[in-house]
């Protein structure tokens, strides 16, 4: 049975996903197309005739397409998703430094963040707490050329991610994002957007916004896209 079994797994990668390095994806986007190509080639390969010998080849072949799937399916992005910083441009604010209020309302953006990246399923989130770069244990990531890369690789994750808040003034400030990949440094992904006003609801706005229309729905599309594009 275990030979049988092997033997189907091969059918199940030629008819299903016979390009080399694509994303899982059926031929014609549903089983339906492909099975009975699947069951053909069993048929002719096997010569089975009675409808007990088949129904096992139908068995294995199913669970051979789950277990195709689930080893194939891209892993998600193994993030290290760095404390926001804030960047004061403000009237006094580079000689006043950070005030506790700003400390912790960039806490609680971080956590904010840590959640909207986690829950969209595209990264698995990499513990940076361990991290022994000055630079991150100073907040100053926006500012050191990319060393959050080193960082990123350093820690064992696939990209880093850094956002800061540029305060202009209380109500003018933006937010912007950066991802770097962690083994090349190459940015891999910059958005910006300006908001209003020094609180939670417009700090956590801004962040919902480019976190989702910047960054999760324009990945998702892409992948999706990927995952149907014709065969060549």
């Amino acid at each position: 049975m275990r030979n049988e079994r092997a033997w189907v797994v091969s059918l199940v990668r030629k008819f299903a996903w016979p390009r080399t390095g694509a994303s899982p994806k059926p031929i014609g986007g549903t089983p339906s197309i492909f099975l009975p190509r699947l069951l053909g080639e069993i048929k002719m390969e096997r010569g089975c005739s009675t409808g007990e010998t088949l129904g096992v080849f139908v068995i294995i072949a199913l669970l051979a397409l789950t277990s195709v799937a689930a080893a194939e399916s891209p892993r998600p992005i193994k993030l290290a998703v760095f404390d926001l910083e804030l960047d004061d441009f403000s009237a006094g604010g580079p000689i006043a430094g950070e005030i506790a209020v700003e400390t912790a309302r960039l806490q609680r953006m971080t956590t904010l963040a840590r959640d909207l990246l986690s829950r969209s399923g595209l990264f698995e989130l990499v513990e940076v707490s361990g991290s022994r770069s000055q630079m991150v244990a100073e907040h100053w990531l926006r500012k050191c050329n990319g060393c959050d890369a080193d960082a990123a690789r350093d820690l064992g994750a696939d990209m880093s991610f850094v956002g800061f808040f540029r305060k202009i003034s209380v109500m003018e400030q933006y937010l912007e994002l950066r991802i770097r990949d962690a083994r090349t440094g190459q940015l891999v992904h910059l958005s910006q957007t300006d908001l209003r006003g020094e609180t939670d609801e417009s700090w956590s706005r801004a962040l919902k916004f480019l976190i989702r229309y910047e960054l999760v729905e324009p990945e998702l599309k892409r992948l999706d896209q990927l995952a149907h594009s014709p065969e060549p």
